[in-house]
């Protein structure tokens, strides 16, 4: 009989088996290994896998229940803060309330002394006057569609205004002078009618322009009316007199 050594064989750490020694002893009688040992070395690893086994389970629980703990911590620190708000919010509810009730308690108080001292004779009321905006005065030094706020075309050249709430000014007394003027003026105002490509239905009455009063001669750059009405000729005007 002789004796032969085996190569080591990795266990799981901490493993019972693992600290054996590194060699494991087999006896041979004649090249034939002996079925004791091996039925040993059979069960220590079987005892390895399990003990392994069992060891990473315990781990996996370690860690679950680490995590669970550090969630529970997050939640429980969260509730805290919620905690403190609610606190504060109940404090400056309950500061308003006590606000509220001393209001309410001195209002009680001043209709008591009110009721003590008998009813007060009424103040004799003022009589409301309607506050009229100032009649508007034309300022001589500037034309009538530089005024401040423009006389309106409508009602001093037609006699009416349909407009409502019209911005215009309704309120000036005008002259025929300054009424020629508004009219040579409004004749520089392109009629919506026209504007849109539509005949006016009031004609060669209407107040505003048809053509460009200064015809070809004009010199606007930014004239409303379009190159065919600016081939009209205009129609000969007596020169307005100066004021």
């Amino acid at each position: 009989m002789f004796t032969a050594y085996a190569a080591p064989r990795h266990a799981c750490p901490d493993s019972p088996t693992s600290s054996r020694s590194s060699e494991d002893r087999f006896d041979f009688h004649f090249g034939s290994p002996s079925s004791s040992n091996t039925s040993l070395d059979d069960f220590d690893t079987h005892y390895d896998d399990e003990w392994c086994h069992l060891r990473r389970q315990q781990d996996t629980l370690v860690h679950r229940l680490l995590e669970r703990e550090k969630q529970h911590g997050n939640e429980i620190e969260a509730w805290n803060v919620r905690c403190q708000t609610l606190e504060r919010e109940v404090k400056r509810l309950a500061a308003l309330v006590l606000g509220v009730e001393r209001e309410r308690d001195e209002a009680r108080a001043q209709l008591a002394r009110s009721a003590a001292q008998g009813p007060l004779a009424p103040a004799p009321a003022r009589p409301l006057q309607p506050s009229a905006k100032p009649i508007p005065v034309i300022d001589e030094s500037k034309p009538m569609s530089r005024q401040n706020p423009p006389p309106c075309n409508s009602f001093y050249l037609l006699g009416h205004c349909n407009v409502p709430r019209c911005r215009y000014e309704h309120r000036y007394e005008l002259n025929a002078e300054q009424i020629e003027e508004m009219r040579r003026g409004a004749k520089h105002h392109i009629c919506n009618a026209i504007k849109n490509g539509l005949a006016c239905p009031e004609g060669e009455a209407c107040i505003f322009g048809h053509a460009c009063p200064k015809g070809p001669a004009c010199s606007r750059e930014r004239c409303a009316f379009n190159d065919e009405q600016h081939r009209v000729l205009p129609l000969p005007r007596p020169p307005l007199r100066r004021r």
